[in-house]
């Protein structure tokens, strides 16, 4: 098993980073879809995974999920959880990017509404660096806490101890 070992304040900014900048990403990528539902319905039927019926419940459902689930990454409430929770639905989403280039379907990605790409490699990459990003999450909170009051911040000499 490979472990990363950083120095603790260093270890603790790098983690509110990634969860910040990974919860912005959700909330970015829900409220883009939001904006413009009847163009992300169709990126959802584009894929030719679900029936009509589920596509429709997935479109209406997936943007406001989406954003809730960014708002409470960048908020910090039960990150492990929300992190794995992050992991599940990055995981359909890289499934669904798979099935789409084995099927040789041209399709827009839908990630961030109207200014997505087609789904291909960087489309796919970018899910896996997001998955890598949930999975250092989830791992990080598992065994790092923050003491509360120590200072401003990691690098004002926050206090971070390993459990």
């Amino acid at each position: 098993m490979i472990s990363l070992k950083l120095p603790a304040p260093y270890a603790g900014y790098l983690f509110h980073c990634q969860r910040v900048g990974m919860g912005m990403v959700f909330v970015y990528s829900g409220c883009t879809k939001l904006l413009r539902p009847a163009d992300f319905l169709q990126n959802v039927y584009d894929y030719q995974i679900l029936s009509p019926r589920m596509a429709f419940v997935m479109g209406g459902v997936l943007p406001p999920f989406e954003v809730f689930l960014g708002a409470v990454l960048v908020y910090g409430i039960l990150v492990r959880v929300t992190a794995i929770v992050a992991i599940g639905l990055l995981a359909v989403f890289a499934a669904a990017q798979i099935s789409v280039l084995a099927r040789h379907l041209d399709v827009t990605c839908g990630c961030f509404g109207t200014d997505s790409d087609t789904v291909g490699l960087s489309t796919l990459v970018r899910v896996i660096a997001l998955l890598a990003v949930g999975c250092w999450l989830a791992a990080m909170d598992a065994q790092t806490t923050f003491e509360p009051g120590a200072g401003a911040g990691p690098l004002a000499g926050q206090s971070v101890r390993n459990a």
